[in-house]
């Protein structure tokens, strides 16, 4: 069964799920052009977008919900083990590289969806024995907090590369 019946099941005013990639990459200091070059050609793979995805209205924007789909806290997870891997092998000054998914629903009229609603949407969109749920972008930082304590409280920048994917 599709994702977008699944979500309809349990609020049927869901008219719309797309998801993309949501790339973070911790490094020492606030990252150069070149590095951002850098990351950003080796972050970009896969189809920019699904040729047909529906635009959303400005109504639609207005009612979307975002929830995010990240690493469960804690761990390294192996896509960032590789990753990171990858950088250093091609020479980038990177501590970790980690990849989160970012769902956008959209949500008919104007109501909103329920707090209950929103446990179950993401109970079909994560696995919870190695991924967390986030409600916003803020909260990912919380992926890196076991690389500033180890820095002993130096803060690592964050620098982010999206490559959308489809959410089937």
């Amino acid at each position: 069964m599709q994702l977008l019946p699944k979500l309809q099941a349990i609020n049927p005013n869901i008219s719309h799920v797309s998801a993309h990639f949501v790339h973070l990459a911790a490094t020492d200091g606030a990252p150069d052009a070149a590095l951002q070059a850098k990351l950003q050609s080796l972050l970009t793979y896969g189809e920019p977008s699904v040729q047909g995805e529906p635009a959303l209205s400005l109504e639609q924007k207005a009612n979307t919900l975002k929830i995010i789909v990240a690493p469960r806290l804690g761990t390294v997870s192996p896509w960032a083990s590789k990753a990171s891997d990858i950088a250093h092998n091609c020479g980038l000054a990177v501590k970790r590289i980690e990849r989160m998914t970012e769902y956008v629903l959209a949500v008919k009229g104007t109501a909103a969806l329920t707090a209950a609603e929103i446990q179950s949407i993401s109970a079909i969109l994560h696995d919870r024995m190695t991924e967390s749920v986030l409600l916003n972008r803020a909260a990912s930082l919380n992926l890196f907090a076991h690389l500033r304590r180890r820095a002993h409280g130096t803060r690592g920048c964050i620098a982010r590369w999206q490559n959308r994917v489809a959410a089937s």
